[in-house]
């Protein structure tokens, strides 16, 4: 998507009506939907997706799909702006449209929502204890191998390498140690949770969206919360839920 300043409603209506006579009535009336912020550009319901295709080749498509989605979204913010403590960035330019949502608690600033450049990222968080056993079980056997390995006589392994050996044992312990510990969310983290999780439901019910590919981005640390990202690819944009578990 070009990174052109957001046209204005009226600026749209406009420009929509030098196409007419050369797009069909139903395709009009489909972007004047999209101007009127009637619904998501995002929603497959409203448009089969060999019309869907030949509409984003339209040269005006591109300041549509710039206008719904950003306006959508600050209407969004601005019917919810009293229910939680938010901060609103915003840059429309010449140069690009960047929209950043930040929610707040206490000294604590945390991701909501964003949109640049055709790139729309959500966030949730989702309790999953299946992750955490199957964390276990893997740490678990990385430390069996080890332990075989230990019991192995040969006569070239030096007093280092079992050094070594017994001391990534001893981590892959203390990692299982914190995740059958970890205990409960504190008060902030539940919040957080909260937040994010409703702004993603809104978002994803606004767009449309369901059946996104899941593309696991898990921490390597067991002092973080681990992490997967689904995508919902279209044309000319990416939506992004990254997803907490706990």
């Amino acid at each position: 998507m070009k990174k052109d300043k957001i046209l204005t409603k009226k600026e749209l209506k406009e420009k929509l009506k030098k196409y007419e006579g050369i797009l069909s009535p139903s395709i009009i009336e489909y972007l004047n939907d999209l101007i009127d912020l009637k619904y998501s550009v995002l929603r497959e319901d409203k448009i089969d997706n060999k019309t869907r295709h030949m509409v984003s080749n339209i040269d005006i498509c591109n300041d549509i799909i710039n206008f719904n989605i950003y306006e959508g979204a600050m209407k969004i913010f601005s019917n919810n702006k009293n229910k939680y403590k938010l901060q609103v960035f915003s840059k429309d330019s010449k140069m690009k449209t960047y929209l950043s949502v930040k929610g707040l608690i206490n000294n604590e600033v945390f991701d909501v929502f964003s949109y640049y450049d055709g790139n729309i990222n959500l966030y949730s968080f989702e309790e999953n204890d299946s992750y955490w056993q199957d964390k276990i079980n893997e740490l678990e056997f990385k430390i069996k191998r080890i332990d075989e390995s230990i019991k192995e006589e040969l006569p070239e392994r030096k007093y280092e390498d079992y050094i070594k050996r017994k001391r990534i044992k001893k981590m892959f312990e203390r990692e299982i140690e914190f995740i059958k510990n970890r205990g409960d969310l504190s008060e902030n983290d539940k919040y957080i949770a909260e937040v994010m999780n409703y702004y993603a439901d809104i978002f994803l019910n606004e767009y449309g969206i369901d059946n996104m590919d899941e593309n696991e981005c898990t921490n390597p640390s067991p002092t973080l919360l681990p992490e997967k990202e689904f995508i919902k690819d279209y044309s000319k944009i990416k939506v992004r839920k990254k997803t907490y578990y706990f």
